[in-house]
């Protein structure tokens, strides 16, 4: 057999082999047939995916709730409860020029003013710094931070203070408007001494005495003559700025809410004709600001 015909004859049984391959029919009829088509199967229809617990997810309908508000940042809140007064501003007496600063009392909590900063318009700054916390409490001023409830005011004065010391008024210090100038003057509200305890072992004299003494003042010396000694030590523990300390700094209303702060400056800050009044955070950031002319 000539060799081109061997190779036509190797060829027709591979294509003879992959034939029946292809096609299981053509091998005979013991083959397997196809499976037929399921007769109920459904053509070009998409069933909705089923979820893995046995029923669709129902899509979340859109939502009309209105977001919870941004918080406010502390400038804001600065800028929303704190305002500025010029007050004194016109003053040539340095003891006497002041404007005021104003937390408002719907704030939500306390305010330290310690390194905050108050300007002109020529661009002076001038820092505020600590504060007594209890005038006469000690013998160094100014150890307590400049921290203010909600409702204060703070007087920020240009010159020196009578007492050496920024500080925190409180229901005994109109005693001190007896023997030094403040401006603005403290407030009076002391507690009268006709009031005070002890005095069902006085005797008729000092009794009367005592029931004529006035609030916030110091009784003037000499005594009256027919004062013994005991009554004199009785008007000493009860009518003096030290005493009312002693008596009623636990008093729930003891502490008020103002606040006189000193500069300490030699010269006017403010111009008597026209200046802008600036006050700035800690961070240095403008809280707010007033001109006036």
């Amino acid at each position: 057999m000539e060799q081109g015909t061997v190779i036509l004859v190797i060829l027709l049984i591979v294509i003879f082999a992959f034939a029946a391959l292809s096609f299981p029919g053509l091998a005979g009829n013991n083959s397997p047939s196809a499976t037929p088509p399921n007769p109920k199967a459904e053509f070009g229809v998409i069933h909705e995916q089923k979820s893995f617990f046995g029923s669709t997810p129902p899509t979340p309908s859109p939502t009309n709730e209105t977001p919870p508000p941004t918080p406010q940042s502390n400038l804001e809140l600065q800028k929303k409860y704190i305002s500025l007064s010029k007050r004194n501003t016109d003053q040539r007496d340095i003891s006497q020029e002041y404007v005021q600063i104003s937390y408002s009392s719907s704030a939500n909590e306390s305010l330290a003013l310690t390194d905050w900063a108050i300007s002109n318009s020529r661009g002076e700054s001038f820092k505020l710094g600590n504060t007594t916390q209890l005038p006469g409490s000690g013998p160094v001023g100014n150890q307590d931070r400049l921290i203010v409830p909600k409702g204060s005011s703070v007087y920020i004065i240009t010159g020196q203070s009578p007492r050496g010391e920024s500080f925190r008024a409180n229901k005994c210090v109109d005693y001190l408007n007896q023997f030094k100038k403040f401006t603005p003057s403290l407030p009076g509200s002391c507690p009268s001494p006709k009031n005070e305890q002890g005095q069902e072992t006085l005797n008729d004299a000092c009794y009367l005495y005592v029931q004529r003494l006035s609030s916030c003042q110091m009784p003037s010396t000499p005594y009256p003559l027919n004062l013994d000694n005991t009554c004199i030590e009785y008007v000493l523990k009860i009518a003096s700025y030290d005493a009312c300390v002693r008596l009623h700094k636990n008093d729930p209303d003891f502490y008020k809410n103002e606040y006189w702060t000193y500069l300490n400056r030699p010269n006017e800050i403010w111009s008597q004709v026209r200046d802008s009044i600036i006050l700035r955070n800690s961070r240095g950031e403008v809280v707010t600001t007033i001109s006036y002319q």
